[in-house]
Order: C-alpha cells, then sequence, then structure tokens
C-alpha cells in the first residue's frame, strides 16, 4: 500500500507547491509538451495504471473475458458486447496468449497488459487535460488520487478509458464546443455504453435554439443508440436492475459528489465562471443530487453507482476552486488547500484500512516487477 501513499504525497507536494491559481494554463490547445511536469506525471501514471498486475477487482474477469475474445471474430466481439472501440481493442489483446500455472495464476498476461495499458492512456490523457484546464492542476489531481484513479483507474478498465474521453468532453464543453462536447461522449459510449447518460446534459450549455439542438442531438443519440447499443443496453439493464446487484460503499461514493454539488449550487455566484460552465456544471450537480435520489428506490446500486463513477470530475471541478470561494480570490489561500488535501489523505486512509474491496489492490504489483523477476530468475 505504500505506493498509494508515496503517489498522494507526491502530487500534494505539487499542490503546495503552486497554490496560487492561474487561468486556463495551457489555454484551449492542450499539449502535454508544453508542461515537462505534466507530461512526466503522465508518463508515470500510465505505467502505474497500465501495467498494475492482479490489481483490481476484476482482474480474473478480464482474463476471462480475453480467453473467451481469443475464440471469436472482432463482428462477434462487437456484436455481443456493444461497444466497437473497446471491441477493437480487446480483439488485438486477446491475440496475446495467456497461460496459467499450476496454481491457476496468469503468468503470461500481456495480453490484459495490453487493454489496461491502452485505457490507461486514454484515461490518463483525459485527466491530465481536464485538471491542467483548473485554477490549481495538482490540488485538483491531489483530489483525484484517492478515488479516481487509484479505485475507478486500476479497478474498472473500460469504464476508465470511456472516463478519459469525458473529461474530454468536459474540457471542450468550458470553451462553449459544444460539437467537440458531443463527439467526444459518443466516442466514450464506444468503451463503455453507459457514458451515453452524459449526452443529454449539453443542454444546459446551450445559449440559442434550445429546442433545435436539442431535437438534433435527441436524434442522434437515437440512431446511435439504436444501431449499435439497443441490444446490449438490453443485456445491461438486465444485468444491473433486474439481478438487484449491490455495489459495496456505493451510498458514500454518491454523497462524496452530491456534497460538492450542493456546495455549487449553493455557492454558484461565488464561482468565476463564464455563463456556459456556470449553467453544465449546475446541470451535473443537479444530476448527482438526482442519483443520490435514485439510490434510494433503484433495485440495484450497482446501476447508480456506475453512472456516479462520471460525474466523479464534478469533485476535482469544485475543489480546485474553493480557495477562491471561500478565501481571497487569486490568492494562496493556505489554509484552504491544506483542508483539502487533508481531506483527500482522510479518504486515501479510510479506503485502504476500512474497505473491504482495498485487499483486491493491495500489494499493489507492477509487472515490471514480475517481468524483472522471471528474467532475473
Amino acid at each position: 500500500m505504500a505506493i498509494y501513499f508515496l503517489l498522494f504525497f507526491v502530487v500534494a507536494i505539487l499542490a503546495i507547491s503552486n497554490m496560487r491559481p492561474t487561468e486556463d494554463v495551457l489555454g484551449k490547445n492542450f499539449s502535454l509538451l508544453r508542461s515537462p511536469s505534466a507530461f512526466l506525471f503522465f508518463v508515470c501514471l500510465v505505467l502505474f495504471i497500465g501495467l498494475r498486475h492482479e490489481v483490481g477487482g476484476d482482474w480474473a474477469n478480464y482474463i476471462y473475458a480475453l480467453q473467451k475474445a481469443s475464440s471469436m471474430e472482432l463482428n462477434q466481439l462487437i456484436t455481443l458486447g456493444g461497444e466497437p472501440l473497446f471491441s477493437v481493442i480487446s480483439a488485438y489483446a486477446a491475440s496475446f496468449t495467456s497461460e496459467y500455472n499450476n496454481s491457476g495464476h496468469a503468468y503470461n498476461t500481456g495480453g490484459l497488459h495490453f487493454l489496461n495499458t491502452v485505457c490507461a492512456i486514454f484515461f490518463s490523457y483525459g485527466l491530465m487535460v481536464f485538471c491542467m484546464h483548473q485554477p490549481r492542476p495538482w490540488l485538483a489531481l491531489c483530489v483525484a488520487v484517492p478515488y479516481l484513479i487509484i479505485v475507478v483507474a486500476l479497478g474498472y478498465t473500460r469504464q476508465a478509458g470511456a472516463l478519459g474521453f469525458i473529461m474530454l468532453a468536459l474540457t471542450a464543453i468550458s470553451h462553449g464546443k459544444l460539437f467537440q462536447y458531443c463527439i467526444w461522449i459518443l466516442v466514450a459510449a464506444t468503451m463503455h455504453k453507459t457514458a451515453l447518460v452524459m449526452f443529454p446534459l449539453m443542454i444546459f450549455a446551450v445559449k440559442k435554439n434550445k429546442i433545435l439542438i436539442l431535437i438534433g442531438t435527441a436524434i442522434l443519440g437515437i440512431l446511435f443508440y439504436y444501431f449499435l447499443f439497443i441490444d446490449s443496453l438490453a443485456a445491461l439493464a438486465q444485468n444491473y436492475l433486474a439481478s438487484g446487484y449491490d455495489a459495496a460503499g456505493a451510498l458514500i461514493r454518491l454523497l462524496m459528489t452530491a456534497i460538492l454539488a450542493t456546495i455549487f449550487l449553493c455557492f454558484r455566484n461565488s464561482f468565476v465562471l463564464n455563463r456556459t460552465e456556470k449553467d453544465f456544471w449546475t446541470g451535473v450537480s443537479i444530476l448527482a443530487l438526482v442519483l443520490l435520489f435514485l439510490y434510494f428506490l433503484s433495485p440495484s446500486s450497482t446501476a447508480v453507482d456506475r453512472i456516479g463513477i462520471y460525474l466523479i470530475p464534478l469533485q476535482l471541478f469544485v475543489m480546485s476552486r474553493l480557495p477562491d470561494v471561500f478565501g481571497v480570490y487569486g490568492a494562496r489561500n493556505p489554509i484552504i488547500h491544506y483542508l483539502i488535501i487533508m481531506y483527500s489523505l482522510l479518504i486515501l486512509t479510510t479506503w485502504i484500512f476500512f474497505s473491504f474491496n482495498a485487499r483486491n489492490w493491495i500489494p499493489y504489483e507492477s509487472f515490471i516487477w514480475v517481468w524483472l523477476g522471471m528474467t532475473l530468475a
């Protein structure tokens, strides 16, 4: 577990070293190469997430899925899975054979490491773009470490990849690029179909001709749903809703986002945002509160929890601005910074020591270490 705390404290130190806010530090056209520290962190994040070995609750499930995929044609994978981009990546990953020793543990899992690394690139790039466009990028990343990076990125391969594209969409809409937002959400849906839940939120950012745009996007969404997801969404509803799956800790995760949503709605006029950002994040905050309400009504907390994952960037968005909301605008406001960092540390500590599922993340192992051990043996 030491590596998780090491990751957190490295980002926390960077957040403390860069307390003063910057306005859209990398401009509308983001490039990792323009920020050496951001590029280095991006590379480390990809290696940390993508080359994990037997980490996360779904590791065995993905091994099994790739084994099945190795005996299927690409069109079969797309038809059964419903996520074209993820199916293409899985088809290539399945070409790497996974072998097992006598105890049943995989020792040649190159296919899964390839799949995880590609999804890690999607997630990490989207996260860096999103955070680097916040007024305090490293504070936003510090907030992201305990749950978004360690739990989601290491545990939910498909949704993490989809979330990367969603964060690109959130960045685009902050600059008023509604068309780009829609495109990124549709790309995210080709990784995980539930990402389509973010599609209607674009209506909150529309200023003119809302009815026409709503009709147009509805038609586009229906066509996309009909041609790609109609069968798989029915299966998803059956798996999550009809079977009544429950996700451990779902209420706590939904509360974390709902609390930040409430803060934003109560102090929205104190956030220095353009009209598009303010209206859009108001819509996201309302959805976060609706999901919390649905938690108590839905037959499956997992269904609500999985949708709630896509709203976690709201936490990064709000917390990176709290020093300006509750402190002096444009100042360092160190006390608020420290409180946010301590809160994030509390989340990480609580999850590691008290979450039942954390045992699937501990100890952290990397394929690099496994490969070195096999090479030197």
